[in-house]
């Protein structure tokens, strides 16, 4: 760039580079948030001052500045601050916040909720304070000083003039400021609106660099935009920052009952929704900005001294005459030739002498073979076929071309140099928005500009679309879609379609995007309503709602948009969308492709695939919009294969019968019995029906010596004392006064015994039989209920073999048996077992991570890691071999009992929950999935009890007959949720369900009747 300072097309490079400069920036940003989301607070700081720091060597060349690098940026990061440090302290206050209450509070509970207060309450303070004192705060930051103390009586005397010409318009007269640092260059000057000290500001460099006819016109368009800000929108604008500050005060509070997961999900949408405020508020800026160039040329009397100092201020700063009309739509400022154009045509003072063009501005030849481009007085000529000795006049290349083209000025809309590179291209566009572009040689580009500076403002305007059907109706629809979809936990891959509506209205195509991706997984989420929290289940319904609202409207605009034109053009932006979509899809297929090759069948249920069918179902309703039958039907098409697809993936029973769906009935939770258990606890086992339990602890152990566990076992009859400790390391109830316990000995043995859950009258257990084991690695008991007898499983302790050794009750003969696995020093990159259970013939059941298939592409499981993290597979081994079972999503866990028809099991991952029984080392059956709302999950013999860790919510599944209760905790309970209590395990036992609970109150075990 700096090679290049003299080039006459240096503004447009200036201007493609910091297009560029800005989608990397914000892709960058975007997977900073997405792949390192706790590390964004110092992240995108550090990305900002990476920006500050390239730029600091050009801005010295590009303007001449003369500071230091430290200097620049401590302007540059006040100037940042005064501008968006407002907005984005509002935008991330109830994050923080409710971040802040959970971090320090991680309990949840009155401290939580005290925290939350307290740091709403204190930033709604500071949000205000800053609101009040905005401007002031801006000239502190910019180190503004009072012009009349520097400027000269002469110009002072004129401002003053311009502002007795205003008063009559002006809520108050705004007081003068000059803004800048030694060494640095802003051209610049602003308007700061306020009910209390408006202020005009003027850039040192801008008084510096412009006569006193153009400082004085800059001052009198500021001063009109002053006049924009009537006293009544003053007040409006005011009333509404202060509702929003008490707003964001108040979300930490009010989503705290959601829980860390749903209020910080909520609270994310804050930033989306206030940066489409601004864009709104900057796109209706652009109007104001003529209006503002006119009224400063009736300020002022003279017209020409505004357009001057516009002239003068794009040139200082090194920006296009000439804009894209796509970029021009959506800036705060039109263009320079369009401001002038305006002035030309509305301003009497501008162009009193008729300006009378030569017959000939430039001919110039096109690095195109053959080709030449034209201007005279009144058209531009694009010439082809013209032989290299042809003559550069108008008249010799109309003779000699084989075809040439001849447009008015005034019936194009956009005729401007592009610059990339080396590359220089004349774009040209009529009324009718056709487009076509020469290459423009580097040596002629001076000569164009200089024609295009003068013939740009006799350029044409684009005619004035006619607004879609909706167009008011589809933005709030789209922001309130974004927040019920956010409440229910269902935002995901809607998010990109909804901001084209909420930045993009008019595109048809993304408002029929956000109702297909919407309805989707409305419908993913229909079958688990009843089971959601009642901010979920609005959630959902307002999803429902918004998405088939905006249905109806794309419906009607396809309809009118047929009817008045068959032919239209698509939107370069929809085709945005669809490549958009499409990319989401085609990185969500690649991560379960692997899987769905080697169990197809695995598909069902699958997160990611249901969100890859969504997705499609949003590219299909977008094509089904665009002009032309084809395409319609293709789209239609897609659509329905796509949300056939939806239906099929999203869920067990639900439309279709691929396994029995689970049947559910109403039961009541009646309070039987709570123990208090001092020092907190991890999980939760019972006795058979209950009337024992066992939690599991951390135990503080000698420095150097890595933390263990231990548990505490206890009864809820009255006469129980409180739980005895134990320290085994793994424990199964056989009945409900015995249980086994399994311990490592010092002697680096294993112990196993049938100990009483009641102790003796000395305190100590009493033990019925013990059985010396070998030294086994990751030792677990369970129960062997078909031989009445026991199974211990593990690894090794000097081989990586998976060994298992099983005998009755009181036996005296143990069977042992190995299945050989890789070994433990290959883990490492290699495969990582983990057992799951273990059966009485000597066969066990182990999970590891899943493996790239045979000629799977490298890629394919870093991208599979990205979208869904980490998989698993199960394997058995027995005496048959090793086999593979199946895939899984989540960490899988299996109840401490096999029983004649196998082990049940639960996977609990960050989307489901699921059921699966493993009938031998060969076989595994998937049952079924839980509601996603139930996020605490737990197998005990043949039934499963899940709950939701801060809701009310409870279920209980008998997974041989596939009956399921559906209950609540009793009200008391609820009450203690709400004041910070949360589930840590629960188990169903019997005719009872235990739940230990966290709270700030300390820890619990209750046990509840099922009536």
């Amino acid at each position: 760039m700096l090679a290049r300072i003299d080039d006459p097309a240096l503004p447009e490079l200036l201007f493609e580079r910091r297009r560029r400069l800005g989608i990397v920036t914000l892709v960058g940003a975007l997977l900073l948030a997405l792949l390192f989301g706790s590390e964004l607070p110092w992240a995108l700081p550090l990305l900002w001052l990476a920006l500050l720091v390239s730029s600091y060597p050009v801005r010295r060349v590009l303007f001449g500045e003369q500071w230091g690098l430290v200097a620049f940026l401590h302007y540059a990061v006040s100037s940042g601050i005064a501008q968006a440090g407002l907005w984005l302290l509002m935008a991330f206050t109830p994050a923080i916040v409710i971040s802040l209450a959970y971090g320090l509070a991680p309990q949840g509970g009155p401290a939580a909720i005290r925290i939350a207060a307290w740091g709403g309450a204190i930033s709604a303070i500071v949000i205000a304070l800053w609101l009040n004192g905005y401007a002031k705060v801006w000239l502190d930051l910019h180190h503004a000083t009072p012009l009349r103390e520097s400027a000269s009586r002469e110009l002072v005397a004129r401002f003053d003039a311009v502002l007795d010409r205003a008063a009559p318009k002006l809520s108050r007269r705004p007081e003068m400021y000059r803004f800048g640092a030694p060494g640095g260059y802003f051209m610049n000057a602003l308007a700061i609106p306020s009910l209390w000290s408006p202020a005009v500001a003027l850039s040192d460099s801008l008084l510096a660099s412009l006569t006193d006819d153009e400082i004085v016109a800059v001052f009198a368009h500021e001063v009109a935009h002053h006049e924009q800000f009537t006293r009544r929108r003053l007040w409006i604008s005011w009333s509404a920052g202060m509702v929003l500050t008490a707003i964001v005060g108040l979300i930490p509070l009010g989503l705290f009952d959601m829980g860390p997961r749903g209020g910080l999900t909520t609270v994310a949408l804050l930033p989306l929704l206030i940066v489409f405020a601004l864009g709104r508020r900057r796109s209706r800026q652009r109007d104001d900005e003529t209006a503002s160039d006119l009224r400063a040329a009736e300020l002022t009397g003279n017209g020409e001294a505004v357009a001057s100092a516009l002239t003068k201020i794009h040139i200082s700063n090194r920006v296009p005459r000439r804009w894209p009309h796509s970029i021009e739509r959506a800036a705060s400022h039109p263009s320079l030739a369009r401001r002038i154009q305006a002035l030309r045509t509305a301003a009497p003072s501008v162009g009193d002498a008729p300006v009378v063009l030569p017959a000939t501005l430039a001919v110039v030849r096109s690095p195109d073979a053959g080709s030449a481009v034209a201007f005279d007085s009144s058209r531009a000529h694009w010439f082809e076929g013209v032989p290299a000795d042809t003559p550069l006049d108008i008249d010799s290349l109309q003779r000699n071309a084989s075809s040439y083209r001849a447009v008015a000025y005034g019936d194009l809309t956009e005729l401007r140099i592009g610059a990339s590179g080396d590359e220089r291209i004349l774009s040209a566009t009529d009324r009718r928005g056709q487009s076509w572009t020469v290459p423009i040689a580097g040596a002629d580009v001076g000569v164009v500009q200089t024609a295009l500076d003068t013939i740009d403002v006799e350029l044409g305007r684009r005619p004035v679309a006619l607004r879609p059907i909706g167009m008011a109706a589809a933005r709030l629809l789209a922001v309130a879609l974004l927040i019920m979809l956010a409440i229910a936990g269902e935002a995901g891959v809607a998010l990109l379609a909804i901001l084209f509506v909420l930045f993009r209205p008019a595109l048809t195509a993304a408002v029929a995007a956000s109702a297909g991706i919407a309805f989707g997984r409305a419908l993913v989420a229909l079958p688990n309503l009843a089971w959601a929290s009642t901010n979920r289940q609005l959630g959902i319904a307002g999803a429902l709602a918004a998405a088939i609202a905006l249905g109806v409207i794309t419906v009607k605009r396809v309809r009118a948009e047929t009817t008045r034109d068959a032919k239209r053009r698509t939107p370069r932006e929809a085709w945005l969308l669809v490549v958009g979509l499409l990319v989401i899809t085609v990185m969500l297929l690649v991560a379960v492709l692997p899987r769905a090759l080697a169990h197809p069948a695995s598909l069902a249920d699958n997160p990611l695939a249901i969100s890859a069918a969504t997705t499609l179902l949003g590219i299909g309703a977008s094509i089904a919009t665009m002009s032309g039958r084809w395409r319609r039907t293709g789209g239609g098409l897609t659509s329905a294969a796509a949300l056939a697809g939806v239906l099929f993936l999203s869920g067990d029973g639900w439309l279709f019968n691929r396994a029995a769906a689970f049947a559910w009935t109403k039961a009541k939770l009646t309070p039987a019995g709570s123990v208090p258990i001092t020092g907190g606890a991890l999980t939760l086992d019972a006795s058979p029906t209950g009337a024992s339990f066992a939690v599991t602890q951390y135990r503080a152990t000698k420095r150097g010596v890595p933390p263990a566990s231990r548990y505490l076992i206890g009864r809820f009859a009255d006469s129980t004392p409180r739980p005895r400790t134990s320290d085994a390391s793994s424990v199964a109830f056989l009945d409900d006064a015995t249980l086994l316990a399994l311990e490592t000995r010092a002697s680096d043995s294993l112990e196993l015994r049938a100990e009483r859950v009641v102790v003796n009258s000395l305190g100590a257990p009493v033990v019925l039989w013990r059985r010396q084991l070998p030294p086994i690695d990751q030792a677990r008991v369970i129960v062997d209920r078909v031989h009445r007898g026991w199974i211990v499983f593990g690894r090794g302790a000097a081989d990586a073999d998976l060994v298992v050794i099983t005998d009755t009750i009181g036996g005296s003969h143990p069977s042992e048996h190995r299945w050989p696995v890789v070994p433990i020093e290959e883990d490492v990159g290699g495969r990582t077992t983990q057992l799951l259970t273990a059966f009485g013939d000597g066969s066990t059941v182990w999970m590891g991570l899943s493996e790239p298939r045979a000629g799977a592409s490298s890629v394919a499981p870093l991208l599979q890691l990205m979208a869904s993290g980490v998989t698993w597979e199960i394997h058995g081994s027995s005496a048959a071999g090793e086999h593979e079972l199946a895939d899984l999503d989540g960490f899988p866990s299996c109840a401490n009992d096999a029983g004649h028809l196998g082990v049940v099991c639960v996977e609990r991952s960050a989307e489901r929950s699921r059921v699966t029984r493993i009938v031998s080392a060969s076989s595994v059956e998937h049952i079924g999935s839980l509601p996603s709302g139930l996020d605490v999950v737990h197998a005990s013999g043949a039934l499963v009890a899940a709950a939701e860790r801060f809701g009310e919510h409870v279920a209980v599944l008998d997974a041989m007959t596939r009956r399921g209760l559906r209950l609540t905790l009793p009200p008391e309970d609820r009450a203690r949720r709400v004041a910070g209590r949360w589930t840590s395990d629960i188990v169903a036992a019997g005719p009872h369900v235990i739940v230990l609970s966290n709270g700030r109150d300390g820890t619990s075990v209750r046990r509840y009747r099922i009536e």
